[in-house]
């Protein structure tokens, strides 16, 4: 038999006469020269994933550098991209140090502290919250890493998080309580304060998960020693069954802290508000309050500057409720603020301890 041979032969491809058959032969040189055309197309296709040593492209994390940061932050999400894959999970190297602050994660309403070694998904790298030490001034750094879906590391990122120190800062102003009432969708705030000599105005927030909050109204401060305030919220048009409140207390220098969020549930009335005795009080304290329900409420208590020193639950009936707070016999001589959250609302109070 003959085979001929032309130009395209040379680049790998074979012309039989018509009517002749392939032999063994030529049947074995054209099965090598397209398993090899095959390699070579292989290869074109993965290069936009592999280098030329045939090794997969690791994945790029970026450094970041957030803007300073006075008290608890929610910070910027990390990035990475990944050639020809997707990014499948974020690797934590290095925290901060005790000294500096916590790095936590939010999930849930709940912060969890994030360790070295941790590997967190994508869709959880927005949700980093850095809560500063009150003595700490200066800048603070962990690392990161990427791995993509292929099982390749990035190189390892620096996060920076500059601090401004809390001790460089007058908080605007000292709330003794903040406490809300809702009657057919109209909403009543009320909230009093002491030592707003450095205050400039009061935020009135809302949200309807407890986490995104947006600015409502404004209240000027009224810059005495103690003041009653009271806001109105209409809801008409709200179509959501709970609604939550905070203040967002701002000093004339641009300062400012939260307060703790009130909690509302449409359609439902509150009778009664929380009271503390004795006041002041030197070993035990005690609370009561009307429960509109069979729950389980939750007690904390914060000192002035929003430090929580003591949070505990406690299961409660329909009516009136008292409970004693014997873990308060430890905490040392100052004023505290006393909140009570329940399903649908929450109370602060304030109690002395000599």
């Amino acid at each position: 038999m003959k085979t001929s041979i032309n130009q395209d032969n040379r680049q790998g491809k074979f012309n039989r006469h018509p009517q002749e058959g392939l032999s063994v032969k030529d049947a074995l040189i054209w099965f090598i020269i397209t398993v090899i055309a095959l390699c070579i197309a292989g290869r074109s296709e993965a290069k936009g994933r592999f280098g030329n040593n045939n090794l997969p492209l690791a994945p790029v994390a970026y450094d970041i550098t957030m803007t300073p940061v006075v008290q608890s932050t929610s910070i910027l999400p990390f990035k990475a991209v990944s050639a020809g894959s997707n990014i499948s999970s974020f690797t934590i190297h290095s925290v901060p140090s005790e000294s500096q602050g916590i790095l936590s994660l939010s999930m849930d309403g709940q912060l969890v502290t994030v360790s070295e070694g941790m590997m967190i998904t994508p869709d959880l790298a927005a949700s980093f919250v850095f809560t500063p030490d009150s003595s700490y001034n200066g800048q603070v750094l962990f690392t990161y890493s990427a791995n993509d879906e292929e099982g390749v590391t990035s190189n390892i990122a620096n996060y920076i998080i500059p601090v401004i120190g809390k001790q460089q800062v007058i908080l605007p102003v000292s709330l003794l309580s903040f406490s809300g009432t809702e009657n057919n969708k109209k909403v009543q705030l009320y909230w009093q304060t002491e030592n707003e000599g450095n205050s400039s105005y009061f935020e009135i927030q809302r949200s309807a998960d407890g986490t995104s909050f947006e600015t409502i109204a404004t209240e000027s401060a009224l810059g005495n020693a103690k003041n009653s305030y009271q806001s109105n919220d209409d809801l008409f048009f709200y179509i959501f069954k709970t609604v939550y409140y905070r203040i967002k207390m701002v000093n004339i220098n641009g300062s400012f802290k939260y307060s703790a969020s009130v909690m509302l549930q449409l359609g439902t009335t509150g009778k009664t508000t929380v009271k503390a005795w004795p006041l002041p009080f030197t070993s035990n304290l005690n609370v009561s309050f009307y429960g509109e329900e069979k729950e389980t409420v939750k007690i904390t208590l914060r000192s002035i500057n929003g430090s929580e020193v003591m949070n505990i639950t406690s299961a409660v009936t329909k009516g009136p409720n008292t409970i004693a707070l014997y873990q308060a016999q430890s905490m040392p001589s100052g004023t505290y603020l006393l909140t009570v959250s329940s399903r649908t609302k929450a109370e602060t109070i304030k109690v002395i301890k000599q």
